[in-house]
Parts: C-alpha cells; sequence; structure tokens
C-alpha cells in the first residue's frame, strides 16, 4: 500500500474527486483537526484512518512519547485520542456501562461527556455539522474523584482549543 499527499484548497474537502491512476472518484475527508494546546512535552505519537461502512475516522494520539508518563500535575493520562469523522463519531455511545456525566459547550456546539467504568474511558463528544469528534482517554482504575474531575478538565481543554 502506498499513500500520497496532496495539497488541495479547502474548499475541495467533502468533495468528490476524480482518481488519476484508475479514474474512480474518492470523497476527500475534512482535513482532521489538531490541538492548539497540548500538556508541556506532549505531541502527536500516532495518526491513522480507520475505513469500514464506506465512512472513515481520522484518528490521531497525542501523548510525551516513548519513555513518557503521565501528564504534568499529576493527571493519570499517557495518552489523549482525538477521532474524526462521521456524524455517529460524535453521538454518545450506546455502551454497555457507558454513560453521560455531563453536557457542556465545546466550539459553540453542545458536547457530552462520557465515562465507561468497564474500561475506564472518559471521552467528550460532539457533532459539528456532518462531522462527528470525540477526545478520549483512558485513566487507571478505581480513580479517586479528584482523578475523574482532573481527566475531565484535560479533555474538555483539549476539545475546546481545536483548530
Amino acid at each position: 500500500m502506498r499513500s500520497l499527499a496532496v495539497a488541495l484548497p479547502e474548499a475541495r474537502a467533502g468533495r468528490p474527486v476524480a482518481d488519476g491512476h484508475d479514474g474512480r472518484r474518492h470523497r476527500l475527508a475534512p482535513v482532521p483537526l489538531a490541538p492548539g494546546w497540548l500538556p508541556q512535552g506532549w505531541k502527536l505519537v500516532l495518526e491513522y484512518g480507520v475505513e469500514g461502512g464506506g465512512v472513515t475516522v481520522w484518528e490521531r494520539s497525542y501523548g510525551p512519547g516513548t519513555g513518557g508518563g503521565p501528564t504534568p500535575g499529576g493527571v493519570p493520562v499517557a495518552e489523549v485520542r482525538l477521532s474524526d469523522g462521521p456524524p455517529s463519531v460524535g453521538r454518545p455511545t450506546t455502551e454497555t456501562g457507558s454513560r453521560v456525566v455531563a453536557r457542556l459547550d465545546v466550539r459553540g456546539t453542545t458536547a457530552t461527556v462520557e465515562r465507561a467504568d468497564a474500561g475506564q474511558v472518559m471521552a467528550v463528544r460532539w457533532r459539528e455539522g456532518r462531522r462527528g469528534l470525540a477526545v478520549a482517554a483512558t485513566f487507571p482504575t478505581t480513580p479517586s474523584a479528584r482523578t475523574v474531575a482532573a481527566v475531565q478538565a484535560l479533555l474538555v481543554r483539549i476539545a475546546r482549543g481545536l483548530h
């Protein structure tokens, strides 16, 4: 498999483009959003697209990289994952054990904060038009109330700073 990055005007995002090799038409995904703020020393550590059912979800993981630990200030999160895709990405999940714990404003729209106790996952999810977004992290089992609040604050700060 090979990939080729080609700079196109943003106005083309979401519109079909003809493949010069085989003539097939492909719909361009919107440019994935990126955080305007990350904890000190954090950077992009993994980036990939997941295709299935005719849709593509772009995922980027941010963290301190190899050998790094949790965020400064003691928030026990070693990585945050940003998912950018169809509207379903921005809807609360229906997994057993996952529940909405808050609703708040992110980038001019209402977002939900959800928490799944089984996997100790927390995510901020919202939709912007035909685009669904989520910022998620996994944290240690049996966290204190203070830890849960700190993880939520971290995810919300990253979500609000996307550009």
